[in-house]
Order: structure tokens, then C-alpha cells, then sequence
């Protein structure tokens, strides 16, 4: 089975159907046989999906954080949970991108559409084929109730003034129903073995 990241929000939404959603999502993911690496499990989102995951009998949840937080991140313990800690968050988020074989990406704030946009340029990275070994890995935008429309209308206007490729704009894949997350992610997963 495959390694996925979680890009979440750390605070918690008030929306029940995306927390419904973030739980259904760690759930599945725990009855598929998939390991769990996230930046994070002390709050909002990030906790929700975690402790969600674990709960539901998943193997394995790594959290990658930086030395500054290990306070917060190391009070909860798990006998499937690992924790890695990172010099920074420049290192944290190399950590996730590294041990990871895809991404989901839920709604969240700033750090989550760093690792969003960051995904996205090292795959693009990775079609140039300049000396790399590595794959291009896949990451869906779960763009519930439209959140990130902006960001995909962004992407599709640089690709109409010509700052995009068509095959890189392949790299932006999103969903906007929750059951077709997971589904999309196994073909794609598939797709890049």
C-alpha cells in the first residue's frame, strides 16, 4: 500500500460536512491498508484526520514537524505513530514530500497552498527528466464547495497566457465530491508506477 500526505488546515473548520469529510477520507484510508504521513497531529483539521486514522485501526502515521514544535506534536502518543522531527519547516515539508508516494490536499490556509503549489513544481520538475530519478507523484485538491476555485482558475489563466504546458497542467488534479478522492488517487497512484 501507498504512503499518502495530508495537506490540512490546523485549525478546525466549523463546516460538519467537511469535517465529515476529513474523517470519512482518514477512515478509508485506514481500511485501504494506507500509511498516514501528516505535518502535524496537535489541532484543528490535522488532528481530526490523524487521531481519526489511528482510531480506526490505521498501521502506520508519521508526523514530520519542526524541533520548534516537538512540545506540541510529542504529547500524543500511538503505538503506530512515528515522530520525525525536522530542523525548520523548509526541512519539514522536503520530509513529507519525500517520504510520501501522493498527496491529498484539503482546505486550508497558507501552509497548505505552499505544499499545494510546491507538489505541483516538483513534479513539473520531475517531467523535464534533467537527471532525475524520481517520479512524478500524484496529489488531489479535494476542492470542496468550490474553496479552491481561485487557485485552479489561477492555474488555468497561466496556462492561457502561455506560462503553463498542457502536460503540466495534467499535474493539477481535483475533485470536488469527497467518495472520489481516494479513487481518483489509486488510479493515479496506478498511472505512475
Amino acid at each position: 500500500m501507498a504512503k499518502i500526505c495530508f495537506f490540512i488546515a490546523y485549525a478546525l473548520t466549523p463546516d460538519p460536512v467537511l469535517q465529515a469529510a476529513v474523517r470519512n477520507t482518514s477512515i478509508q484510508l485506514a481500511a485501504d491498508g494506507h500509511e498516514l504521513i501528516m505535518g502535524g497531529m496537535s489541532g484543528g483539521n490535522m488532528e481530526l484526520a490523524g487521531k481519526t486514522y489511528l482510531q480506526a485501526g490505521g498501521k502506520a502515521a508519521t508526523i514530520i514537524y519542526p524541533e520548534e514544535y516537538a512540545a506540541y506534536e510529542e504529547t500524543f502518543q500511538h503505538p503506530n505513530l512515528a515522530h520525525v522531527r525536522m530542523p525548520n519547516l523548509h526541512q519539514r515539508l522536503e520530509g513529507m514530500i519525500s517520504t510520501a508516494d501522493a498527496f491529498i490536499a484539503f482546505p486550508g490556509g497558507m501552509g497548505t497552498l505552499h505544499e499545494i503549489a510546491q507538489v505541483i513544481a516538483d513534479n513539473q520538475a520531475c517531467t523535464y527528466h534533467m537527471g532525475t530519478t524520481r517520479k512524478v507523484k500524484p496529489q488531489v485538491i479535494f476542492n470542496y464547495d468550490g474553496y479552491f476555485n481561485n487557485l485552479i482558475e489561477q492555474y488555468d489563466r497561466a496556462y492561457a497566457e502561455g506560462n503553463i504546458k498542457s502536460e503540466h497542467m495534467e499535474l493539477l488534479r481535483y475533485t470536488n465530491n469527497r467518495t472520489d478522492i481516494l479513487p481518483l488517487l489509486e488510479k493515479l497512484l496506478a498511472q505512475a508506477a
